[in-house]
Protein backbone atom coordinates (compact mmCIF):
# COMPACT_ATOMS: atom_id res chain seq x y z
CA UNK A 1 0.00 0.00 0.00
CA UNK A 2 1.37 3.12 -1.12
CA UNK A 3 0.28 6.82 -1.11
CA UNK A 4 3.22 9.29 -2.14
CA UNK A 5 6.02 7.35 -0.76
CA UNK A 6 9.24 7.96 -1.36
CA UNK A 7 10.49 5.29 -4.41
CA UNK A 8 13.40 4.55 -2.74
CA UNK A 9 11.68 3.24 0.64
CA UNK A 10 9.30 0.91 -1.87
CA UNK A 11 12.20 -0.11 -3.83
CA UNK A 12 13.65 -1.80 -0.82
CA UNK A 13 10.45 -3.68 -0.07
CA UNK A 14 9.80 -4.72 -3.60
CA UNK A 15 13.28 -6.29 -3.66
CA UNK A 16 12.95 -8.10 -0.73
CA UNK A 17 9.51 -9.78 -2.45
CA UNK A 18 11.43 -10.01 -5.71
CA UNK A 19 14.68 -11.85 -3.86
CA UNK A 20 11.64 -14.46 -2.30
CA UNK A 21 12.97 -18.09 -2.47
CA UNK A 22 11.90 -21.87 -1.52
CA UNK A 23 8.33 -21.02 -2.89
CA UNK A 24 6.36 -23.00 -5.46
CA UNK A 25 6.61 -20.31 -7.66
CA UNK A 26 7.58 -16.57 -8.21
CA UNK A 27 5.52 -14.46 -6.46
CA UNK A 28 2.95 -11.55 -7.74
CA UNK A 29 3.49 -7.76 -6.12
CA UNK A 30 0.34 -5.91 -6.32
CA UNK A 31 1.02 -1.90 -5.74
CA UNK A 32 -2.44 -0.52 -3.99
CA UNK A 33 -2.08 3.10 -4.68
CA UNK A 34 -4.55 6.17 -4.46
CA UNK A 35 -6.04 7.50 -7.53
CA UNK A 36 -5.37 11.01 -6.00
CA UNK A 37 -1.53 10.41 -5.74
CA UNK A 38 -0.23 11.82 -9.09
CA UNK A 39 3.53 10.09 -8.76
CA UNK A 40 1.75 6.77 -8.65
CA UNK A 41 2.64 5.57 -12.92
CA UNK A 42 5.73 7.06 -12.05
CA UNK A 43 6.15 5.17 -8.67
CA UNK A 44 4.64 1.87 -10.27
CA UNK A 45 6.78 1.80 -13.62
CA UNK A 46 10.16 1.59 -11.38
CA UNK A 47 9.48 -0.90 -9.18
CA UNK A 48 7.81 -3.00 -12.42
CA UNK A 49 11.35 -1.93 -13.75
CA UNK A 50 13.71 -3.20 -10.82
CA UNK A 51 11.57 -6.72 -10.47
CA UNK A 52 12.10 -8.00 -13.96
CA UNK A 53 11.18 -11.65 -14.47
CA UNK A 54 11.80 -12.02 -10.65
CA UNK A 55 8.18 -12.14 -10.43
CA UNK A 56 5.25 -13.55 -12.39
CA UNK A 57 3.39 -10.32 -11.82
CA UNK A 58 3.42 -6.73 -10.94
CA UNK A 59 -0.52 -5.27 -10.77
CA UNK A 60 -1.27 -2.02 -9.75
CA UNK A 61 -4.29 -0.38 -8.41
CA UNK A 62 -5.95 2.35 -7.91
CA UNK A 63 -7.97 3.33 -5.13
CA UNK A 64 -10.67 5.91 -5.87
CA UNK A 65 -12.70 7.06 -2.34
CA UNK A 66 -16.06 6.33 -2.65
CA UNK A 67 -19.04 7.44 -0.64
CA UNK A 68 -19.22 6.12 3.04
CA UNK A 69 -15.37 5.38 2.80
CA UNK A 70 -12.79 7.04 5.48
CA UNK A 71 -9.47 7.95 3.48
CA UNK A 72 -6.70 5.58 4.79
CA UNK A 73 -4.74 2.33 4.35
CA UNK A 74 -8.14 0.10 5.16
CA UNK A 75 -10.21 1.57 2.33
CA UNK A 76 -6.92 1.04 -0.28
CA UNK A 77 -5.90 -2.69 0.87
CA UNK A 78 -9.74 -3.46 0.69
CA UNK A 79 -10.26 -2.14 -3.24
CA UNK A 80 -6.88 -4.01 -3.79
CA UNK A 81 -8.33 -7.64 -2.98
CA UNK A 82 -11.21 -6.65 -4.36
CA UNK A 83 -9.24 -6.09 -7.68
CA UNK A 84 -7.26 -8.96 -7.44
CA UNK A 85 -9.72 -11.53 -6.89
CA UNK A 86 -11.44 -9.50 -9.76
CA UNK A 87 -8.25 -10.39 -11.77
CA UNK A 88 -7.40 -13.60 -11.06
CA UNK A 89 -10.70 -15.24 -9.92
CA UNK A 90 -13.10 -14.23 -11.75
CA UNK A 91 -11.38 -13.29 -15.09
CA UNK A 92 -9.05 -15.77 -15.09
CA UNK A 93 -11.06 -18.52 -13.28
CA UNK A 94 -8.45 -19.58 -10.47
CA UNK A 95 -9.31 -21.58 -7.36
CA UNK A 96 -9.39 -18.13 -4.49
CA UNK A 97 -8.23 -20.97 -1.86
CA UNK A 98 -5.03 -21.52 -3.94
CA UNK A 99 -4.13 -17.76 -3.76
CA UNK A 100 -2.48 -16.16 -0.97
CA UNK A 101 -1.97 -12.93 -0.40
CA UNK A 102 -0.27 -11.14 2.18
CA UNK A 103 -0.14 -7.66 3.11
CA UNK A 104 3.41 -5.81 3.19
CA UNK A 105 3.49 -2.18 4.19
CA UNK A 106 5.70 0.29 2.16
CA UNK A 107 8.72 -0.05 4.40
CA UNK A 108 8.52 -3.46 5.13
CA UNK A 109 12.19 -5.68 4.66
CA UNK A 110 11.32 -9.36 4.52
CA UNK A 111 13.34 -12.43 5.18
CA UNK A 112 13.92 -13.74 2.07
CA UNK A 113 12.25 -16.90 3.37
CA UNK A 114 9.51 -15.25 4.68
CA UNK A 115 7.25 -16.61 1.73
CA UNK A 116 8.80 -20.26 2.25
CA UNK A 117 7.91 -20.29 5.64
CA UNK A 118 4.28 -18.66 5.13
CA UNK A 119 3.54 -21.43 2.38
CA UNK A 120 4.93 -24.28 4.85
CA UNK A 121 2.66 -23.20 7.01
CA UNK A 122 -0.65 -23.22 5.05
CA UNK A 123 0.44 -26.52 3.51
CA UNK A 124 0.77 -28.52 7.29
CA UNK A 125 -2.58 -27.59 7.35
CA UNK A 126 -5.22 -29.96 6.69
CA UNK A 127 -8.16 -27.14 6.15
CA UNK A 128 -5.70 -24.26 5.72
CA UNK A 129 -8.17 -22.11 3.71
CA UNK A 130 -9.64 -19.95 6.19
CA UNK A 131 -6.58 -19.08 8.50
CA UNK A 132 -5.11 -16.12 9.05
CA UNK A 133 -1.27 -16.23 9.64
CA UNK A 134 -0.07 -13.46 11.61
CA UNK A 135 4.06 -12.94 11.32
CA UNK A 136 6.27 -11.32 13.58
CA UNK A 137 6.75 -7.49 13.04
CA UNK A 138 10.06 -6.17 13.45
CA UNK A 139 9.71 -2.48 14.34
CA UNK A 140 13.90 -1.69 14.76
CA UNK A 141 13.35 1.23 12.25
CA UNK A 142 11.57 3.56 14.51
CA UNK A 143 11.30 1.52 17.82
CA UNK A 144 13.15 4.22 19.65
CA UNK A 145 10.98 6.93 18.69
CA UNK A 146 7.99 5.21 20.12
CA UNK A 147 7.23 5.73 23.81
CA UNK A 148 8.33 3.23 26.59
CA UNK A 149 4.90 1.69 26.58
CA UNK A 150 4.72 1.24 22.69
CA UNK A 151 8.47 -0.38 23.33
CA UNK A 152 7.35 -2.62 26.13
CA UNK A 153 4.46 -3.76 24.11
CA UNK A 154 6.13 -4.49 21.02
CA UNK A 155 8.77 -6.43 22.32
CA UNK A 156 5.82 -8.40 24.12
CA UNK A 157 3.56 -8.95 21.05
CA UNK A 158 7.02 -10.03 18.59
CA UNK A 159 8.32 -12.38 21.65
CA UNK A 160 4.81 -13.85 21.51
CA UNK A 161 4.59 -14.23 17.66
CA UNK A 162 8.29 -15.64 17.21
CA UNK A 163 7.69 -18.28 20.03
Amino acid sequence: VEYKEPVDVLAKTVETIAQQGGIAGRPMVVLATEARDEGRFATAEALKHQCGSRISRFLMTEHTLREGETIGKHSNENAAVREVYRQLVEEEGKDPFEVMMTIVDADSLLSTSYLAHVEAAFNKQLDGRRLVYSGPLNTYRNFADAGLLVQMYEVLRCNTDTF
